[in-house]
């Protein structure tokens, strides 16, 4: 199915780079290779693993931002057979500890890392009572049923096959929907305000739009992904386009008929403020414009 930005996992409020549609966030058995972010014995030095040590200056002071802003430190975990480049568990549940695990590479990882901790950072700078978790609602299932089937006919084929593309497609526009306008906000807080990690910046955003792209191609017999909800990758699209000075990464979307969708969210992004305070007004105006309004509710943060 369609690659994303992020996967948003409504349980665990875990978000990971780069799943594809229908992957469902999932925890595996920690390896032994593990360490305590935080400050430990007072000494007012940070303790990281070997793996940590080419990691950015800048890196290191956002996760200690992300760290001081919730009160809790980050255990890194490094792990090989990790299926995404990164992924941050926010702690819940009185866990002593965010978890932040990474695939060993030779690649550098400083902008996957920094732009999860960067949904912590805005998640933490609201107040208390003003933050909240995303979940799905019934009425969400039941309105993409109706999108896909009222006035369509289908083969017996697409007709088994119809359950599973609609579960999927579900938790994909959901995703996208609250992932990516505020993804959107940390992609350019980092690449005009880390100046340090300009070049990954960049090459991360080049690689996000490649992937995208790519799954336009992708068949799924004569079911199809409403134009309108190609939407949030066509606003990405086009602010890639803005902040990297280039035109050719929205192209596609226009001969999927997703352009001016996107086009509408990427003008409803630049009219809502860009503080984290914003941000769920921001994710209700996409919805609003995406006719998504209803398949979610916003529930308040439990840590």
């Amino acid at each position: 199915m369609r690659p994303q930005r992020l996967t948003f996992n409504f349980d665990s409020y875990e978000v990971e780079w780069a799943a594809p549609v229908g992957t469902v966030a999932y925890r595996r058995e920690p390896p032994a290779q593990s360490c305590q972010w935080g400050n430990k014995d007072g000494d007012g030095g940070n303790h990281y693993n070997a793996w940590m040590n080419n990691w950015h200056p800048a890196t290191k002071r956002i996760l200690a931002e992300v760290e001081r802003v919730s009160g809790k430190p980050i255990e890194v975990l490094s792990d090989s057979n990790l299926p995404l480049l990164a992924s941050l568990q926010i702690a819940r549940n009185s866990a002593p500890a965010h978890l932040l695990r990474y695939q060993p590479t030779d690649k550098p990882v400083d902008y996957l890392v920094c732009y999860e901790a960067g949904f912590v950072l805005r998640l933490f700078a609201n107040p208390t009572e003003k933050r909240f978790d995303f979940a799905s609602t019934q009425l969400g299932k039941e309105s993409l049923h109706t999108l896909l089937t009222v006035g369509n006919s289908f083969a017996e084929a697409d007709k088994e096959a119809l359950p599973q593309f609609e579960e999927m497609l579900r938790h994909w526009a959901l995703s996208n929907l609250r992932s990516l306008p505020i993804g959107m906000r940390i992609d350019e807080w980092l690449a005009r305000s880390v100046p340090d990690l300009r070049e990954q910046v960049v090459a991360g955003i080049v690689q996000q739009q490649q992937v995208n792209v790519a799954a336009l191609a992708q068949d799924y017999g004569n079911l199809s992904v409403p134009a309108h909800l190609l939407g949030a990758n066509a606003a990405y699209a086009l602010l890639a386009d803005r902040l990297l000075g280039s035109g050719a990464f929205s192209i596609p979307y226009a001969a999927a008929g997703a352009l001016p969708y996107g086009e509408r969210l990427l003008a409803l992004w630049d009219k809502v403020p860009t503080d984290a305070t914003f941000d769920t007004q921001l994710v209700d105006a996409w919805a609003a414009e995406l006719g998504m309004s209803g398949w979610y509710e916003w529930v308040p943060f439990r840590p």
